[in-house]
């Protein structure tokens, strides 16, 4: 299921890249994005499980920030990471729920692209990284289209 899944965001990607002024996008975020939206496709990957504990607990961008500040520095990298993925994710495919909440797209967009210029500054795919925060906005918007897209896909089949 998940290769079928795999191929399908990546179709979608691609459909939606030709469509909009992004088709420039570097091979390893393309990549990178069909991952991300594998990820994402469990519900499970959302939450996070602390060392020694079986139950999962959803974290905050806010939390995982505060967390960054007293971690390590490889922990930090990780922690930048999973922000600026989950916001990403977030401001895509929950655009929606997001412009009925009091927080706005504008902060998940703010966390994501300055969690992705962290992390670009000490990691060896510094470029990808940089790549996800310049281009951020404009990936948000792929994925909503994309999330529309499988939605109506999703309705014309049942």
């Amino acid at each position: 299921m998940l290769i079928t899944k795999k191929n399908s965001f990546k179709e979608y990607l691609y459909k939606e890249l030709d469509f909009s002024s992004s088709s420039s996008l570097s091979f390893a975020v393309k990549n990178y994005l069909v991952e991300l939206l594998c990820l994402y496709l469990f519900a499970d990957n959302f939450f996070e499980k602390q060392k020694g504990q079986t139950k999962s607990y959803e974290s905050t961008l806010a939390d995982l920030y505060k967390k960054s500040q007293t971690s390590p520095p490889q922990e930090k990298l990780y922690i930048f990471k999973r922000m600026g993925d989950l916001s990403l994710y977030i401001s895509g495919f929950f655009r929606p729920a997001i412009k009925r909440k009091l927080i706005s797209i504008s902060y998940y967009e703010q966390m994501g692209q300055t969690a992705y210029h962290l992390v670009s500054r000490a990691h060896k795919d510094s470029n990808v990284f940089e790549e996800l925060a310049e281009r951020f906005k404009n990936l948000s918007q792929i994925l909503f289209l994309i999330q529309k897209r499988s939605e109506r896909q999703n309705r014309e089949k049942y």
